[in-house]
């Protein structure tokens, strides 16, 4: 993959991950149970789409590999919504230093 498709991908995994961050407080205290359940389905399908993304993209998914999150109890958990936005936000760290580097 080269550097502009990797930025790419950077670029679609944040704007799920900024999809999810606004999600999913309500998912967790809507109002009622519409706003939970319209919540639910917006923070599932990023943590799908993220999920998609990761897996098909052959340098983001060894990066994955490579980081803590490849390990197989931070595998599972990195795709819970409980763990997702932390997890993410330091994953989409990663990418960026990767990006930011000489070595890419």
């Amino acid at each position: 993959m080269d550097k502009d498709k990797f930025r790419s991908t950077y670029e679609v995994l944040n704007n799920l991950h900024s999809d999810f961050i606004m999600a999913y407080p309500n998912y967790t205290s809507g109002k009622n149970k519409e706003v939970r359940k319209t919540a639910e389905r917006k923070v599932e399908s990023a943590i799908t789409l993220t999920k998609l993304n990761i897996e098909r993209n052959p340098d983001v998914s060894r990066l994955f590999a490579e980081s803590k999150f490849g390990e197989p109890y931070a595998y599972d958990e990195f795709y819970q919504p409980r763990y997702f936005g932390r997890d993410m936000s330091e994953f989409l760290r990663i990418i960026k230093e990767k990006l930011e580097s000489e070595d890419f």
